[in-house]
């Protein structure tokens, strides 16, 4: 299957497969206080890629869902050829409304999205139901630094000593 130019109605089944898919991987690893948020990837060539929300007790140290699944899609292969992003929250036991509900990107995922998928879109939801916007949207003004300003040599090329 491949993810470019769908039309509105095929995007809309997409869009609910993702939100589907993303809800059972949550639903299946949810730990109170451990994996809350479950998110999923999709790329161009219809291959999904998952990661779940790890807290730890440092909060500084724990990783968004997102981050998670971004790094099973780098493994893969898949930098550049991100089509659709989404996460889903499970709500705590304590919480009057059990139902799963889409969540958007942090603005650290969104930044992290972008680096690696500047065409990316991100699955929204609201009251009038699922909808994709491209995350270079949601964040017109993304950080462009000079970190990765100058090619890396190749891992064959020799580096001149200092």
């Amino acid at each position: 299957m491949s993810i470019t130019a769908l039309a509105p109605e095929q995007e809309g089944a997409v869009l609910e497969a993702l939100v589907r898919r993303a809800q059972e991987l949550i639903a299946t690893h949810y730990r109170v206080e451990r994996h809350q948020i479950g998110a999923v990837l999709l790329d161009h060539d219809g291959n999904y890629h998952e990661g779940v929300h790890m807290e730890a007790m440092v909060g500084r140290a724990s990783s968004c869902a997102e981050t998670a699944a971004l790094a099973n899609a780098v493994m893969a292969g898949a930098v550049g050829k991100l089509a659709y992003a989404v996460a889903v929250r499970h709500p705590k036991p304590s919480e009057r409304d059990q139902t799963p509900r889409v969540v958007p990107p942090c603005g650290l995922c969104r930044e992290l999205l972008l680096d690696y998928g500047p065409d990316i879109s991100v699955v929204l939801a609201d009251d009038t139901g699922l909808r994709a916007s491209l995350l270079s949207e949601l964040m017109p003004y993304k950080y462009v630094g000079t970190k990765w300003a100058h090619e890396q040599p190749a891992a064959t090329e020799q580096v001149a000593p200092r």
